[in-house]
């Protein structure tokens, strides 16, 4: 496959993850929902194309959602985690022991999103809490989130399933 082609459909990917990403600062509903959205693509990227492209992809993904998406908080989401989880997913799927495999991703998840809200409190200055939210509100958020991780991974499970089988032979060969 030709590298110009590659570097195209990254770049590609790269500029619909970025506006997406944008999208999702400016209509705060899309602030977890977008940054999910664009780790597919960069799934995407690895299945058709491979590892190392992937990576190049979420590198400038990551670096141009740094200085051009409003909304922070969308931003670490998909730096701390959306963005590179896709890309790493295929390597903890390969652990025999799927209760180990699985108790390994949560906590990948729930370290990164804790050091994602102390980047967005500490750097930013963006706080997670104000005085009327409760501790119970906190729990509760933190128990939805990995909710939403576990239909997230199930769900990247069978798309990359979905794509083998009826997608990546058609856009490989619009590549060759």
């Amino acid at each position: 496959m030709k590298k110009s082609l590659q570097i195209a459909f990254s770049s590609m990917v790269t500029a619909l993850s970025v506006v997406l990403m944008f999208l999702g600062g400016v209509f705060t509903v899309l602030t977890y929902i977008m940054p999910m959205i664009s780790g597919v693509m960069m799934s995407l990227v690895k299945k058709t194309f491979g590892t190392s492209l992937a990576w190049v992809t979420y590198i400038a993904t990551a670096l141009l959602s740094v200085f051009l998406v409003p909304n922070r908080e969308c931003m670490i989401m998909f730096v701390a985690f959306f963005g590179f989880y896709p890309i790493i997913k295929s390597g903890l799927d390969k652990i025999k022991v799927k209760p180990l495999c699985f108790v390994l991703k949560l906590l990948i998840f729930n370290a990164l999103m804790s050091a994602s809200q102390a980047a967005l409190f500490y750097i930013f200055q963006i706080p997670f809490t104000d005085e009327e939210t409760t501790t119970v509100f906190i729990i509760l958020f933190a128990v939805l989130l990995n909710l939403m991780f576990i239909v997230y991974d199930k769900f990247l499970e069978k798309l990359l399933i979905l794509y083998e089988r009826k997608f990546e032979k058609r856009i490989k060969k619009l590549f060759k």
